[in-house]
């Protein structure tokens, strides 16, 4: 199973598979991982300083799970606990915020960044209408977040007013990432799992390259 996959500064892939991450080409292992029972990888991304920040998730076990960080030289440190679901990362144009999703907690949450450092966790609003899942960061400073079991994506303004919701054919969208002009939005099973194209909602932040 991949969950996130992020580019990579010299070429290839890093990639999150299950209870492993890995460079790609090759399955050279990235960092060394004792994930605890029934526990796995989900959303992950690269911040503006070639961090790759990576979750996990346990729904089994509520508040067992965990965010990372991993740094160019393979080093992991651990930046949160008392995650049940990570999802969604992002950091706005100026890279002094990041915005984080667990999924139970029905929130989007930020934190003050630093060269790949965050501190003072903040809600920035309440998801209504189904669960927070993945997200999307535009170049206007806009959270653009996929809501599970809520059949849209919502854009939520820096300081947490919904503006705009995007509708979407399929009642499981579970991510979503701008390419050029358009916003794509994955979603799932069992009436989904499929990708869609919303064109005309402005461009993203460019991502950045893993610098490992």
């Amino acid at each position: 199973m991949v969950t996130a996959i992020a580019t990579r500064r010299g070429g290839g892939l890093v990639v999150a598979r299950g209870d492993r991450l890995t460079l790609e080409p090759g399955g050279v292992p990235l960092g060394w991982w004792d994930l605890p029972p029934d526990t796995r990888f989900n959303d992950g991304a690269v911040d503006p300083w070639g961090h790759f920040w990576i979750g996990t998730m346990c729904t089994d076990r509520p508040g067992t799970a965990a965010l990372y960080r991993v740094a160019p030289d393979g080093r992991a440190t651990t930046e949160l606990t008392g995650v049940t679901c990570s999802n969604g990362l992002g950091w706005a144009p100026d890279h002094r915020t990041m915005y984080y999703v667990d999924t139970p907690t029905h929130t989007l949450d930020a934190f003050d960044a630093h060269d790949g450092r965050i501190t003072c966790r903040r809600v920035v609003a309440e998801v209504r209408g189904g669960l927070p899942d993945g997200l999307a960061v535009d170049v206007d400073g806009c959270v653009w977040v996929a809501v599970w079991d809520g059949a849209a994506v919502h854009r939520y303004t820096p300081e947490g007013r919904l503006d705009t919701v995007v509708e979407t054919p399929c009642a499981r969208p579970t991510s979503c990432a701008f390419g050029g002009d358009t916003l794509y939005v994955t979603t799932a099973a069992p009436d989904g799992g499929s990708l869609l194209a919303v064109t005309g909602v402005g461009g993203g932040v460019p991502p950045t390259p893993f610098a490992g």
